[in-house]
């Protein structure tokens, strides 16, 4: 189950900020709770013409889970992936 709190806090008439949530998975694997918590600061640039543009920061707790060397299995090896590390990200998208 996943909850989200999306928040936005405007800081102007064409910028905005703000994201929370969570996910709750109903397993334990090898007595670890997969469950875990996201976020995302992100700073949103609204255009002319259906165009906007965000850069974020994002991320995801629970690192007994999800971080090496316990947790972030590969599917496809046995090698191990920092999964929930946080990153940033830029999107720009057109609403029609």
């Amino acid at each position: 189950m996943y909850h989200a709190l999306p928040v936005s806090w405007p800081l102007a008439e064409d910028l905005s900020l703000g994201h929370l949530g969570r996910t709750d998975v109903k397993a334990m694997y090898d007595n670890v709770n997969p469950d875990y918590g996201d976020w995302h600061v992100a700073l949103t640039k609204a255009f002319t013409g259906g165009w906007n543009i965000w850069v974020a920061a994002v991320g995801a707790t629970n690192n007994a889970f999800y971080r090496p060397p316990t947790g972030g299995l590969s599917a496809a090896n046995s090698d191990t992936r920092d999964l929930n590390r946080p990153v940033q990200v830029l999107q720009v998208v057109r609403s029609l």
